[in-house]
């Protein structure tokens, strides 16, 4: 009983695992890695926050490209409400362009 239990525990982690890293990579940059504002290969408030850093002349972009969320060529406070929308799954890909 003991051995099942723990096969069915390690089955269980497993599968649990994996799902994680499949909900991680829906959120992980594409190609372009628009939206990966701090080059850390994930989107997330952490980018929303260098952004409104660069947006306030408190921090500076590496890549100009990725933070134009609308390719408008402006880099604005309408990107952080797309980059925002973007991280709590209102719109499901960048860049966005409506």
């Amino acid at each position: 009983m003991k051995r099942k239990f723990k096969l069915f525990s390690t089955l269980t982690a497993l599968i649990c695992s994996i799902v994680t890293i499949g909900l991680c990579s829906s959120i992980t940059t594409n190609a372009l890695d628009y939206g990966d504002i701090n080059g850390d290969g994930i989107i997330n408030l952490s980018d929303r926050i260098a952004l409104n850093k660069f947006l306030f002349g408190q921090g500076v972009l590496q890549d100009y490209t990725i933070a134009d969320l609308n390719v408008n060529g402006a880099i604005d406070v309408v990107d952080g409400q797309i980059l925002l929308a973007y991280i709590i799954e209102t719109i499901d890909s960048l860049p966005y362009t409506s």
